[in-house]
């Protein structure tokens, strides 16, 4: 048998002997019998055994040194609850190597677990080994759906709609008649993402986005060259109008004969000239005009043009 052998605290070794009548042993650590050639011992530390062989005329003894080799303490660390789609780390420590029930046999494990699980760790030094496990948490994301994108008029506005159980916090702030309810009032004056943000009771968070698209005239903003009065009512073409004037928000038109004269003054962008100055029509001629406004983006637009009346 061994003279030296060794074993991990805790395990227990079988010594077997032979070539004599009888046996006596001794020793510091446990001994599963005193008497038998085939004993099993074991300690709890590093120990000295002995064993008296005897026969009909003689006697022998022998020494056996049982090293024992401490257990190593595994341990994780790390935090075992995350949100779903968010990574987890988590660290072994105890040994000199590492095996995880993922597969991975490196000391820090990284993660991103679709579902709650048991995780466990084989941390050894030498021959020797422990483990040590942790049960991994997978927190829900909480639920929202915000409507969908859509386009609005300049100057218009429409109702943002957050589908949730948790209150919404928008982003950005401008233009909302609320930030920190489910569903404000969004009027942007240039193209927005909206994006509302909940927390559930896990501390998960959760975006869903809108964005608003703006129909603006304001580059298609157009004053004719001639029109042609008819009587009554103003049809296409028979009054001098601006099209494309939803995005102003204020102005000022002024018409004027070729003698200077001002024929015309108006600060409704829906208005229009239907030909007459003073009740009375005018004739057939060349008019020069004068625009001056101001767009809902601040912008200043200031326009000269001439403009010709047929009767």
């Amino acid at each position: 048998s061994p003279e030296s052998p060794i074993i991990c605290a805790g395990d227990s070794l079988e010594v077997s002997v032979s070539g004599a009548q009888s046996y006596s042993w001794s020793g510091s650590g446990w001994i599963s019998c005193d008497t038998c050639a085939n004993v099993v011992i074991s300690a709890d530390s590093t120990s000295i055994y002995n064993v008296e062989a005897s026969s009909e005329f003689c006697s022998i003894s022998e020494t056996i040194v049982l090293t024992v080799v401490p257990l190593p303490e595994a341990t994780i660390t790390g935090d075992t609850a995350v949100c779903l789609g968010e990574s987890i780390t988590l660290t072994a420590s105890g040994g000199t190597s590492y095996f995880w029930s993922t597969g991975d046999t490196s000391a820090v494990l990284n993660i991103t677990p679709e579902m709650s699980l048991d995780l466990f760790v084989s941390v050894a030094s030498g021959a020797c080994f422990d483990t040590a496990a942790v049960n991994v948490i997978v927190n829900p994301l909480p639920y929202i759906l915000v409507n969908e994108d859509t386009t609005i008029n300049v100057g218009g506005s429409v109702q943002l709609e957050a589908q949730t159980l948790f209150g919404a916090i928008w982003d950005p702030t401008q233009f909302l008649s609320c930030y920190d309810c489910n569903d404000p009032i969004a009027s942007p004056i240039v193209p927005t993402t909206y994006c509302a943000t909940v927390v559930n009771g896990f501390g998960c968070v959760a975006s869903d986005c809108i964005t608003i698209n703006i129909d603006t005239l304001c580059n298609e903003i157009f004053l004719p060259n001639v029109f042609n009065p008819a009587a009554g009512g103003h049809t296409a073409n028979d009054c001098f109008r601006i099209f494309g004037a939803d995005c102003i928000t204020q102005m000022s038109l002024t018409i004027y004969n070729r003698w200077g004269e001002k024929v015309y003054e108006s600060s409704d962008k829906n208005a229009c000239w239907d030909g007459t100055f003073r009740g009375q029509d005018q004739n057939t001629g060349v008019f020069i005009y004068y625009l001056n406004a101001r767009t809902v983006y601040g912008e200043t637009i200031n326009r000269q043009g001439n403009v010709t009346l047929l009767r």
